[in-house]
């Protein structure tokens, strides 16, 4: 269809749909605008008014309809269309053999080039030849020449697949000195004051637009945020996930315990507390649960013996208040114990039992794996980890 001729018709789709959605407004404000080619706005555009009568008194009505339903269509109109239909027959495949083609001049070499070998690639010329209804290439001594179709197709199909090369695997980036994000966290209180201090402290200069928000770790409920995007880590103990989660572990430390030395005198060696001790003390036990029990629990199970609970929290927090002012004992991650020992001039020892180690792992949705932001947060934590490390030894 001739250029000039398109441009009427689209032009008289435009002019008809207008006056259809200026027909169809209310009554109490009608003065349709239209956009005339040429003119700079809709407010410049070319004002139709129209009169109605009513009984035997002539009422002027004036049509004013929102441009934005004209602009709706006037886009819809000249947006280029896609024809799904035909370019499922086509295989992208084809069009980087195409290109390989058309650099190399030789069907060989552009096999090479691709990776695939020569029956391949002719398989995918004379693929591209019945469904471009052209011979595209030719043979001549020492190779092939391309048909003028193909000299026509080719700087199109180059452009096309440097456009999506680049949206497709273009690196991502994050440059965390001038990022602006909120990284969302999941981790127990005895974690949270141990690592986040430090975190802050390495990232107020080096990434000074990051910021972070931290909700209390509970199983369920933080992976499931995982899932819905809330949270971007979790970071506590080895609990049960989903496939699709991945894992990392960034420390394994012993449990001290945590006790005022002027309520409780060790009995011990070298300022430690005695097993028979550590059974008579009242003890806070922290848990998410009452009636969960915990790793100086477990062990004690294995030896037969029992513990006398006076608190059960489930905020480690509360273990350093408690013991600074009563004649208890907790059991804190070695982290936490001795930042609670400094802040509280409390005393903190090994355990009279052998306790596992507390595992500390950091897990995130699969589908962040390769997120240069993700990534970059995941180190951080890794990092920090280690010089909580090396500050304890």
């Amino acid at each position: 269809m001739p250029p000039s001729r398109r441009k009427r018709r689209l032009r008289a789709r435009i002019d008809a749909a207008a006056r259809e959605a200026a027909l169809q407004a209310p009554r109490s404000a009608r003065r349709a605008v239209f956009l005339r080619p040429g003119t700079k706005s809709f407010d410049q555009g070319e004002r139709c008014e129209a009169s109605t009568r009513g009984g035997d008194n002539a009422q002027s009505v004036a049509f004013r309809q929102p441009m934005n339903d004209v602009a709706r269509e006037v886009a819809r109109l000249a947006a280029p269309s896609v024809d799904h239909a035909k370019l499922s027959a086509l295989d992208l495949n084809l069009l980087v053999s195409f290109d390989a083609l058309m650099t190399e001049r030789h069907v060989t070499r552009a096999a090479a080039r691709i990776g695939i070998k020569q029956a391949a690639m002719s398989h995918a010329l004379n693929r591209l030849r019945g469904l471009l209804g052209d011979e595209l290439f030719t043979r001549r001594p020492g190779g092939i020449e391309p048909t003028p179709r193909a000299h026509a197709l080719s700087q199109a199909v180059r452009e096309m697949l440097v456009r999506v090369a680049g949206a497709l695997f273009v690196e991502q980036r994050f440059d965390p000195a001038r990022e602006e994000h909120r990284f969302r966290l999941g981790m127990p209180a005895s974690l949270e004051i141990a690592m986040l201090p430090v975190l802050i402290e390495h990232l107020t200069t080096e990434a000074p637009r990051i910021s972070f928000a931290v909700a209390p770790l509970t199983a369920t409920e933080n992976f499931r945020a995982l899932d819905t995007g809330e949270l971007d880590i979790v970071i506590g103990p080895p609990l049960a996930s989903s496939p699709h989660h991945k894992r990392r572990q960034i420390c394994a430390e012993p449990y001290l315990c945590v006790f005022n030395p002027e309520l409780v005198s060790p009995e011990g060696p070298r300022g430690t507390l005695t097993l028979r001790q550590f059974l008579a003390a009242r003890h806070v036990r922290v848990s998410p649960r009452f009636d969960l029990p915990d790793v100086v629990d477990d062990a004690l199970v294995e030896l037969k013996r029992r513990r006398r609970v006076g608190v059960h929290t489930s905020c480690a927090l509360g273990v350093a208040y408690i013991v600074e002012r009563a004649p208890m004992i907790g059991i804190l991650p070695r982290s936490a114990a001795q930042l609670a020992a400094r802040q509280f001039t409390l005393a903190c020892c090994a355990p009279p039992i052998a306790l596992a180690k507390n595992r500390v792992v950091m897990t995130w949705h699969g589908s962040n794996d390769a997120n240069a932001g993700h990534r970059w947060l995941r180190d951080q934590m890794v990092r920090t980890a280690a010089i909580l490390g090396r500050a304890r030894k």
